[in-house]
Protein backbone atom coordinates (compact mmCIF):
# COMPACT_ATOMS: atom_id res chain seq x y z
CA UNK A 1 0.00 0.00 0.00
CA UNK A 2 1.17 3.38 -0.97
CA UNK A 3 1.21 6.16 1.62
CA UNK A 4 -0.31 9.41 1.41
CA UNK A 5 3.48 11.05 1.14
CA UNK A 6 4.42 8.85 -1.42
CA UNK A 7 1.40 9.78 -3.41
CA UNK A 8 2.62 13.58 -3.47
CA UNK A 9 5.96 12.63 -4.65
CA UNK A 10 6.14 14.11 -8.26
CA UNK A 11 9.00 13.73 -10.56
CA UNK A 12 10.87 16.66 -11.27
CA UNK A 13 14.13 16.78 -14.13
CA UNK A 14 16.57 19.29 -13.53
CA UNK A 15 17.92 18.77 -17.26
CA UNK A 16 16.95 19.34 -20.38
CA UNK A 17 19.67 16.84 -22.57
CA UNK A 18 21.99 14.52 -20.45
CA UNK A 19 25.37 16.63 -18.39
CA UNK A 20 23.57 19.81 -19.58
CA UNK A 21 24.44 20.69 -16.08
CA UNK A 22 28.11 19.95 -16.84
CA UNK A 23 28.58 22.42 -19.82
CA UNK A 24 30.44 25.18 -19.65
CA UNK A 25 28.34 28.50 -18.68
CA UNK A 26 27.63 30.82 -22.20
CA UNK A 27 30.83 33.57 -22.54
CA UNK A 28 29.30 37.11 -21.67
CA UNK A 29 28.33 39.45 -24.11
CA UNK A 30 31.25 41.56 -24.98
CA UNK A 31 30.64 44.85 -27.32
CA UNK A 32 33.03 45.20 -30.27
CA UNK A 33 35.93 47.45 -29.15
CA UNK A 34 36.43 49.29 -32.53
CA UNK A 35 38.94 51.54 -31.39
CA UNK A 36 41.68 48.68 -30.96
CA UNK A 37 41.43 47.67 -34.41
CA UNK A 38 44.19 48.42 -36.53
CA UNK A 39 41.85 49.84 -39.50
CA UNK A 40 40.51 52.10 -36.78
CA UNK A 41 44.09 53.13 -35.38
CA UNK A 42 45.33 53.57 -38.76
CA UNK A 43 42.25 55.81 -40.27
CA UNK A 44 42.35 58.11 -36.76
CA UNK A 45 45.97 58.50 -37.12
CA UNK A 46 46.40 59.49 -40.54
CA UNK A 47 43.25 60.84 -41.78
CA UNK A 48 43.63 64.19 -41.06
CA UNK A 49 46.78 64.41 -42.57
CA UNK A 50 45.12 62.77 -45.73
CA UNK A 51 42.47 65.24 -45.96
CA UNK A 52 44.45 68.20 -45.62
CA UNK A 53 47.36 66.77 -48.47
CA UNK A 54 44.09 66.13 -50.55
CA UNK A 55 43.70 69.52 -50.34
CA UNK A 56 46.62 70.67 -51.28
CA UNK A 57 47.06 68.63 -54.27
CA UNK A 58 43.46 69.37 -55.71
CA UNK A 59 43.54 72.41 -58.51
CA UNK A 60 40.68 73.90 -56.76
CA UNK A 61 41.26 73.04 -53.16
CA UNK A 62 38.71 71.51 -52.57
CA UNK A 63 40.05 67.47 -51.95
CA UNK A 64 38.28 64.21 -51.74
CA UNK A 65 34.83 64.08 -52.38
CA UNK A 66 32.29 65.04 -49.68
CA UNK A 67 31.24 61.04 -49.64
CA UNK A 68 34.43 60.68 -48.95
CA UNK A 69 35.60 62.07 -45.99
CA UNK A 70 31.83 61.24 -44.90
CA UNK A 71 32.62 57.67 -44.81
CA UNK A 72 35.89 57.74 -43.35
CA UNK A 73 34.49 59.93 -40.56
CA UNK A 74 31.79 57.83 -39.97
CA UNK A 75 34.24 54.74 -39.64
CA UNK A 76 35.29 56.51 -36.21
CA UNK A 77 31.57 56.12 -34.58
CA UNK A 78 31.32 52.98 -34.74
CA UNK A 79 30.14 51.22 -31.81
CA UNK A 80 30.92 54.70 -29.75
CA UNK A 81 28.08 55.06 -27.46
CA UNK A 82 28.23 59.12 -27.43
CA UNK A 83 27.37 58.80 -31.00
CA UNK A 84 24.15 57.02 -30.31
CA UNK A 85 22.38 54.07 -29.01
CA UNK A 86 19.80 51.29 -28.31
CA UNK A 87 18.09 50.39 -24.72
CA UNK A 88 18.02 46.83 -24.22
CA UNK A 89 15.71 45.50 -20.88
CA UNK A 90 15.07 41.79 -20.29
CA UNK A 91 11.51 41.50 -19.81
CA UNK A 92 11.81 38.65 -17.34
CA UNK A 93 14.81 39.45 -15.31
CA UNK A 94 15.00 43.31 -16.16
CA UNK A 95 18.80 43.45 -16.53
CA UNK A 96 19.39 46.10 -18.93
CA UNK A 97 22.43 46.89 -21.88
CA UNK A 98 23.27 49.39 -24.07
CA UNK A 99 23.88 48.76 -27.50
CA UNK A 100 25.71 51.40 -29.34
CA UNK A 101 24.67 52.01 -33.29
CA UNK A 102 26.88 50.65 -36.18
CA UNK A 103 28.61 53.33 -38.62
CA UNK A 104 26.98 51.46 -41.86
CA UNK A 105 30.21 52.22 -43.76
CA UNK A 106 31.86 50.28 -46.44
CA UNK A 107 35.49 50.92 -44.54
CA UNK A 108 34.03 48.59 -41.53
CA UNK A 109 34.60 45.36 -42.08
CA UNK A 110 31.64 44.19 -39.54
CA UNK A 111 29.08 46.51 -40.85
CA UNK A 112 29.90 46.24 -44.84
CA UNK A 113 29.91 42.07 -44.21
CA UNK A 114 26.30 42.14 -42.38
CA UNK A 115 25.27 43.81 -45.12
CA UNK A 116 26.58 41.79 -47.90
CA UNK A 117 24.73 38.79 -45.94
CA UNK A 118 21.44 40.45 -45.37
CA UNK A 119 21.61 41.58 -49.32
CA UNK A 120 22.31 37.85 -49.76
CA UNK A 121 19.92 36.07 -47.89
CA UNK A 122 17.29 38.44 -48.93
CA UNK A 123 17.88 38.03 -53.10
CA UNK A 124 18.13 34.40 -52.44
CA UNK A 125 15.41 33.56 -50.39
CA UNK A 126 12.55 36.26 -51.89
CA UNK A 127 13.66 37.78 -55.00
CA UNK A 128 15.71 34.75 -57.28
CA UNK A 129 13.86 32.16 -58.98
CA UNK A 130 15.20 28.34 -58.95
CA UNK A 131 16.96 28.77 -62.01
CA UNK A 132 20.24 28.58 -63.43
CA UNK A 133 22.67 31.44 -63.30
CA UNK A 134 26.00 33.29 -64.34
CA UNK A 135 28.42 35.70 -63.56
CA UNK A 136 28.89 38.42 -65.64
CA UNK A 137 31.96 41.00 -65.07
CA UNK A 138 32.30 43.73 -67.25
CA UNK A 139 35.37 46.09 -66.97
CA UNK A 140 36.50 49.54 -68.92
CA UNK A 141 39.53 50.87 -70.34
CA UNK A 142 41.07 53.11 -67.10
CA UNK A 143 40.13 57.35 -69.35
CA UNK A 144 36.79 55.64 -69.13
CA UNK A 145 36.67 54.58 -65.40
CA UNK A 146 38.26 57.84 -63.94
CA UNK A 147 35.20 59.54 -66.13
CA UNK A 148 32.33 56.98 -64.84
CA UNK A 149 34.00 57.79 -61.63
CA UNK A 150 33.61 61.19 -61.95
CA UNK A 151 29.91 61.63 -63.35
CA UNK A 152 26.98 59.24 -62.36
CA UNK A 153 25.25 59.83 -65.85
CA UNK A 154 28.14 58.48 -67.57
CA UNK A 155 28.26 55.39 -65.17
CA UNK A 156 24.69 54.66 -64.80
CA UNK A 157 24.62 55.03 -68.76
CA UNK A 158 27.21 52.46 -69.35
CA UNK A 159 25.73 50.33 -66.98
CA UNK A 160 22.61 50.15 -68.99
CA UNK A 161 24.26 49.52 -72.31
CA UNK A 162 25.62 46.51 -70.64
CA UNK A 163 22.97 45.08 -69.88
CA UNK A 164 20.45 45.94 -72.38
CA UNK A 165 23.05 44.76 -74.83
CA UNK A 166 22.88 41.18 -72.95
CA UNK A 167 19.24 40.75 -72.91
CA UNK A 168 19.20 41.88 -76.26
CA UNK A 169 21.47 38.82 -77.05
CA UNK A 170 19.39 36.58 -75.04
CA UNK A 171 16.01 37.73 -76.29
CA UNK A 172 17.01 36.90 -79.96
CA UNK A 173 18.21 33.34 -79.53
CA UNK A 174 14.34 32.71 -79.21
CA UNK A 175 13.04 34.88 -81.45
CA UNK A 176 12.54 32.51 -83.99
CA UNK A 177 10.61 30.04 -81.31
CA UNK A 178 7.73 32.21 -81.76
CA UNK A 179 7.26 33.24 -78.45
CA UNK A 180 5.53 36.42 -77.36
CA UNK A 181 6.47 37.30 -74.24
CA UNK A 182 10.27 36.69 -73.42
CA UNK A 183 11.02 37.94 -69.61
CA UNK A 184 15.55 37.95 -69.17
CA UNK A 185 16.32 38.81 -65.50
CA UNK A 186 19.70 40.13 -63.53
CA UNK A 187 21.05 41.74 -60.45
CA UNK A 188 23.66 44.06 -61.29
CA UNK A 189 25.74 45.83 -58.73
CA UNK A 190 28.88 48.25 -58.85
CA UNK A 191 31.59 47.98 -57.44
CA UNK A 192 33.97 51.05 -57.32
CA UNK A 193 37.34 49.48 -56.33
CA UNK A 194 39.77 47.17 -57.53
CA UNK A 195 41.48 44.52 -55.60
CA UNK A 196 44.27 46.76 -53.91
CA UNK A 197 42.14 49.57 -53.63
CA UNK A 198 42.30 51.11 -56.54
CA UNK A 199 39.92 53.20 -58.04
CA UNK A 200 38.37 50.65 -60.56
CA UNK A 201 34.52 50.79 -61.02
CA UNK A 202 33.36 47.94 -63.30
CA UNK A 203 29.80 45.97 -63.02
CA UNK A 204 29.20 42.39 -61.30
CA UNK A 205 26.06 40.78 -62.75
CA UNK A 206 23.97 37.55 -61.87
CA UNK A 207 22.00 37.07 -64.49
CA UNK A 208 19.72 33.96 -65.49
CA UNK A 209 21.54 31.64 -67.65
CA UNK A 210 18.24 31.81 -69.81
CA UNK A 211 14.76 33.55 -70.18
CA UNK A 212 11.45 33.02 -69.49
CA UNK A 213 9.16 32.89 -72.34
CA UNK A 214 5.28 32.02 -73.14
CA UNK A 215 2.15 33.24 -74.70
CA UNK A 216 -0.45 35.63 -73.50
CA UNK A 217 -2.54 31.77 -73.12
CA UNK A 218 0.25 29.94 -71.16
CA UNK A 219 2.04 29.78 -68.45
CA UNK A 220 5.76 31.11 -68.66
CA UNK A 221 8.58 28.75 -69.46
CA UNK A 222 11.89 28.84 -68.84
CA UNK A 223 14.34 28.18 -71.37
CA UNK A 224 18.57 27.84 -70.75
CA UNK A 225 20.38 29.39 -72.59
CA UNK A 226 24.10 29.35 -72.18
CA UNK A 227 26.73 31.66 -73.97
CA UNK A 228 29.50 30.16 -75.92
CA UNK A 229 33.35 32.21 -76.06
CA UNK A 230 31.95 33.28 -79.56
CA UNK A 231 28.82 35.18 -78.10
CA UNK A 232 30.92 36.39 -75.13
CA UNK A 233 33.24 38.49 -78.46
CA UNK A 234 30.25 39.02 -80.17
CA UNK A 235 27.94 40.57 -76.97
CA UNK A 236 31.44 42.60 -76.24
CA UNK A 237 31.95 43.72 -79.83
CA UNK A 238 28.25 45.41 -79.77
CA UNK A 239 28.97 47.10 -75.96
CA UNK A 240 32.13 48.92 -77.27
CA UNK A 241 30.37 50.79 -80.33
CA UNK A 242 27.55 51.67 -78.42
CA UNK A 243 29.66 52.82 -75.68
CA UNK A 244 31.96 54.76 -78.05
CA UNK A 245 28.50 56.32 -79.55
CA UNK A 246 27.46 57.48 -76.18
CA UNK A 247 30.70 59.05 -75.43
CA UNK A 248 30.96 60.89 -78.71
CA UNK A 249 27.41 62.19 -78.24
CA UNK A 250 28.30 63.01 -75.00
CA UNK A 251 31.39 64.88 -75.46
CA UNK A 252 29.18 67.15 -78.22
CA UNK A 253 26.25 67.83 -75.76
CA UNK A 254 28.92 69.29 -73.17
CA UNK A 255 28.60 72.76 -73.69
CA UNK A 256 31.32 73.94 -70.91
CA UNK A 257 34.41 71.73 -68.78
CA UNK A 258 35.28 72.52 -65.27
CA UNK A 259 38.93 72.12 -66.00
CA UNK A 260 40.96 71.71 -69.16
CA UNK A 261 42.06 68.58 -66.69
CA UNK A 262 38.54 67.54 -66.78
CA UNK A 263 38.34 68.06 -70.89
CA UNK A 264 41.79 66.25 -71.51
CA UNK A 265 39.97 62.86 -69.76
CA UNK A 266 37.02 63.44 -71.41
CA UNK A 267 39.12 63.62 -74.45
CA UNK A 268 40.95 60.10 -73.53
CA UNK A 269 38.13 58.56 -72.45
CA UNK A 270 36.33 58.66 -75.63
CA UNK A 271 39.68 57.72 -77.48
CA UNK A 272 39.80 54.86 -75.25
CA UNK A 273 36.49 53.58 -76.74
CA UNK A 274 37.35 53.82 -80.30
CA UNK A 275 38.75 50.06 -80.86
CA UNK A 276 42.00 50.82 -81.62
CA UNK A 277 44.86 53.34 -80.77
CA UNK A 278 44.37 55.51 -83.99
CA UNK A 279 40.79 57.09 -83.05
CA UNK A 280 39.38 55.26 -86.12
CA UNK A 281 35.49 54.69 -85.76
CA UNK A 282 34.93 51.80 -87.63
CA UNK A 283 38.21 50.01 -86.53
CA UNK A 284 36.60 46.18 -86.29
CA UNK A 285 39.16 44.66 -87.64
CA UNK A 286 41.91 45.81 -84.82
CA UNK A 287 39.07 44.44 -82.39
CA UNK A 288 39.27 41.31 -83.88
CA UNK A 289 42.97 41.48 -84.26
CA UNK A 290 43.19 41.91 -80.10
CA UNK A 291 40.51 39.59 -79.62
CA UNK A 292 41.98 36.83 -81.35
CA UNK A 293 45.04 37.73 -79.08
CA UNK A 294 43.19 37.38 -75.93
CA UNK A 295 41.74 34.20 -76.75
CA UNK A 296 45.59 32.66 -76.88
CA UNK A 297 45.02 32.98 -73.34
CA UNK A 298 42.77 30.03 -73.52
CA UNK A 299 39.94 31.45 -70.69
CA UNK A 300 36.54 30.01 -72.10
CA UNK A 301 34.17 32.51 -72.11
CA UNK A 302 36.06 35.94 -71.42
CA UNK A 303 36.82 38.58 -74.02
CA UNK A 304 39.32 41.42 -73.55
CA UNK A 305 39.10 43.93 -76.15
CA UNK A 306 40.91 47.61 -76.35
CA UNK A 307 41.05 47.58 -72.60
CA UNK A 308 37.31 46.54 -72.32
CA UNK A 309 36.64 43.24 -70.69
CA UNK A 310 33.84 40.80 -70.26
CA UNK A 311 34.07 37.41 -68.34
CA UNK A 312 31.16 35.42 -67.71
CA UNK A 313 32.56 31.77 -67.52
CA UNK A 314 31.03 31.25 -63.65
CA UNK A 315 27.88 30.01 -63.42
CA UNK A 316 25.83 28.49 -60.47
CA UNK A 317 23.33 25.50 -60.86
CA UNK A 318 19.40 25.42 -60.09
CA UNK A 319 19.90 23.28 -57.35
CA UNK A 320 22.77 25.18 -56.02
CA UNK A 321 21.10 27.52 -53.63
CA UNK A 322 24.10 27.98 -51.41
CA UNK A 323 26.50 28.50 -54.13
CA UNK A 324 24.94 31.15 -55.21
CA UNK A 325 25.50 33.80 -52.67
CA UNK A 326 29.27 32.68 -52.75
CA UNK A 327 29.54 33.71 -56.51
CA UNK A 328 27.05 36.21 -56.40
CA UNK A 329 27.58 40.28 -56.68
CA UNK A 330 29.51 41.04 -53.02
CA UNK A 331 29.17 44.89 -52.69
CA UNK A 332 26.43 46.95 -51.39
CA UNK A 333 25.93 49.86 -54.18
CA UNK A 334 22.93 48.97 -56.48
CA UNK A 335 22.66 49.84 -59.82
Amino acid sequence: MVSSADELIVPFFYERTPKAALADLPAPYRPRNTKRTLLQQVVHENMETMFWQSQCRSEHGFGYPAFVEKTFRRLGDCGCLSRGFSRVRCQNCGHERLLAFSCKSKLCGSCHSRRMMDLSIHLVDQVLPKVPYRHWTMTFPRPIRFLMARDKQVLNKLMGIFIRTLFCWQRKQVKHEGFEEVYPGSVTLIQTAGSILNLHPHAHSIVMDGVFVGNKEQELLFLELVPTSRDVESILQKIIVKVERFLTRYQEEQAFYESSAYEQQLADAVQASQLSDTGSLDSLSSARQDSARAQTRQIPRCSCIAGFSLHANTDVKAKDRQGLPRQGPKVSTSH
